[in-house]
């Protein structure tokens, strides 16, 4: 066994030196001459084995079997005879789903009567060998699309907030207590009550510490996910924030995703990944600041900043106060431009994301941006970015960028 273990330790870092040239990467000759002697050592290993196996044939057909695939399957491989591509699919239906992975290795005892399986799917009462590469397959995409239809389904809209809930949520996006009250048409006085209330937080701490996980911990206390992630979160660095929410971070200057994190934002047209906004937070921004969202739509960039523990002021001509009370109600006049709040406070960032001129203009208010002609909103651009400047905390005079993303 120690032996085994030996090899595939071997074959492993040979299989990584490959990918390495396969990719373009340069490789050291230190990390060469390695290889090399790594090669040798497998090459006699092979030599000597009972049933004597063309090691290059291995190196460059086989070798993914062993390192890219989870030792369960492996296991279950070698007990069943499967083939390089029935071990394969095995592979790709573990990976999607546990219970029908379960159903078909593990088939119920023929005595048994055995009811037909959903969605027209294989009898699972035959052996695992009996199974073709292209059934498992099957089985393995009709579990994706499952999935992905299901993922549909659910509701990608904040649900209605009780005022507790309403102020607490303000109040953790640093908006000051008037204009929460203004907000809310309630009183300051329970403003502070509420945000004294400190209970509820602890009441989550001790759910999380128990091994829930956020979206249970959030549905049981009826709070958005992203306000328990804030919790969640609670001292931690920006880069073990990236870690926890399963983020990579992207050092280089093109950021592209294929999808939206539906954790964070309700479904809005031309909505942008929340992925993008943290790495924006990352390069721009500090925790603890404050950031202006003139044009919040979804609301993305707010519950991305809870979980980045930013402040968030944002602004929409869109009122929705039941479901998203953080944004404020604000129609931009361009006859008339106004910054949306008085005072001293400035944000550190502003982070603008409009509507992309005529891209799904049918979806916005015609009286908004989007309906305006291409010469009144390129002078809107120009106008709000001054004001913008204007309005952007000055530090050692340097104004911190403000951003236009698109998507």
């Amino acid at each position: 066994m120690v032996a085994a273990d030996r090899v595939k330790t071997l074959l492993g870092k040979l299989d990584s030196v490959r990918r390495s040239k396969e990719r373009g990467y340069n490789v050291s000759e230190e990390i060469r001459h390695t290889s090399n002697k790594f090669v040798g050592r497998v090459e006699n290993i092979f030599a000597n084995l009972p049933k004597p196996m063309e090691w290059l044939s291995f190196f460059n057909h086989d070798l993914t079997l062993l390192v890219d695939i989870c030792k369960e399957v492996q296991d279950i491989s070698i007990q069943h005879n499967l083939n390089k591509s029935q071990t394969r699919a095995l592979a790709k239906l573990n990976a999607v789903s546990e219970s029908e992975f379960q159903r078909i290795v593990n088939p119920q005892p023929s005595s048994q009567k055995i009811e037909p399986s959903s969605d027209n799917q294989p009898s699972a009462n035959r052996a695992l060998s009996d199974f073709s590469a292209t059934e498992i397959e099957a089985i393995a995409n009709k579990e994706i699309q499952k999935e992905a239809l299901a993922e549909q389904g659910r509701s990608r809209v904040m649900p209605s907030l009780s005022l507790e809930v309403k102020i607490l949520f303000e109040d953790r996006l640093g908006i000051p207590d008037e204009r929460i009250a203004d907000r809310l048409q309630i009183n300051r006085k329970t403003v502070r009550k509420y945000c004294n209330n400190l209970k509820l937080f602890q009441s989550v701490r001790d759910l999380l510490s128990k091994g829930l996980f956020v979206s249970e911990a959030a549905e049981k206390h009826g709070l958005p996910e992203p306000l328990v992630w804030s919790i969640a979160l609670e001292g931690k660095s920006d880069l073990d924030r990236f870690k926890e929410l399963n983020w990579g971070l992207r050092t280089w200057d093109l950021w592209n995703w294929t999808d939206c994190d539906k954790r964070f934002g309700d479904e809005w047209p031309g909505q942008i990944p929340a992925q993008l906004i943290a790495h924006i937070l990352y390069y721009f921004s500090d925790q603890g600041e404050l950031v202006l969202d003139p044009m919040a739509g979804g609301g993305v960039v707010a519950d991305t900043c809870l979980a980045f523990n930013r402040k968030c002021w944002s602004f929409d001509m869109d009122d929705r106060p039941d479901r998203r009370p953080e944004i404020e109600p604000y129609f931009w006049d361009i006859a008339n431009l106004e910054w949306p709040v008085k005072g001293k406070t400035k944000p550190d960032l502003v982070i603008f994301d409009p509507p992309y001129f005529k891209k799904q203009e049918n979806h916005y208010d015609p009286d908004g941006i989007s309906g305006l002609s291409k010469q009144k909103y390129l002078e809107f651009l120009k106008s709000f970015f001054a004001l913008a400047h204007l309005n952007t905390k000055n530090e050692n005079n340097r104004v911190k960028p403000t951003l236009l993303t698109t998507w």
